[in-house]
């Protein structure tokens, strides 16, 4: 599924996270785009379950050593999640060179999508498939406004379950992340993340 069913090469996959429908707790660490480079560790460990991937309390978040670059994507699914300013996935430290998620963010109850800068787009998204890709963010695969361009380096490495740097963490049903060094398309993006696409069929 991270390829995009062979569209999108290998070397350009950083990283690929699958907790839900893994084999065990600990296979739901492992970078399957490259073993052993990149797999994620615990900062503090979720609960698991084969059925409904990693769990999220508002305390748990994960560790991936990956430093990202302008231009990069990610895509991050999940299930049943509560309301409340929680972020999802990323990381912050250098103004102008941050790459997150919240998939709730008040009190407007909206998502924000932060790269150079941040653009909040209502409504909320407790169930479903938020990503960036350049300067475009994505709900449920669909094109959702352009964020500002990076105007910096990173500093930071990117954390899983919440935003590195600041922030509450996830609470709900974490399913799987995929970050790539390149611009996905939107039709890459819609097959990907969309409602019913190779994210949500996990």
């Amino acid at each position: 599924w991270y390829t995009i069913n062979g569209q999108i090469p290998l070397a350009n996959v950083i990283a690929a996270y699958q907790a839900k429908n893994a084999a065990s707790y600990a296979a739901s660490l492992v970078n399957l785009a490259h073993p052993g480079t990149y797999d994620a560790t615990a900062g503090v460990a979720p609960a698991w379950a084969a059925a409904t991937g990693g769990v999220g309390t508002g305390t748990e978040w994960l560790e991936t050593g990956i430093l990202p670059a302008s231009g990069w994507s990610a895509f991050v699914q999940f299930d049943s999640a509560t309301t409340g300013q929680r972020a999802l996935f990323g990381q912050t430290g250098a103004v102008g060179a941050e790459f997150s998620l919240y998939y709730t963010f008040g009190p407007g109850a909206t998502v924000r999508y932060a790269s150079g800068g941040n653009v909040a787009a209502p409504p909320e998204l407790l169930t479903g498939n938020l990503g960036m890709a350049g300067n475009s963010g994505y709900r449920n695969g669909v094109g959702e406004g352009l964020i500002p361009a990076w105007t910096n380096l990173a500093t930071a490495t990117i954390n899983l379950l919440r935003r590195k740097g600041g922030g509450l963490a996830f609470i709900g049903q974490y399913w799987a992340t995929v970050v790539y060094d390149i611009t996905v398309t939107p039709a890459q993006a819609l097959e990907l993340a969309g409602v019913g696409g190779l994210m949500a069929a996990l």
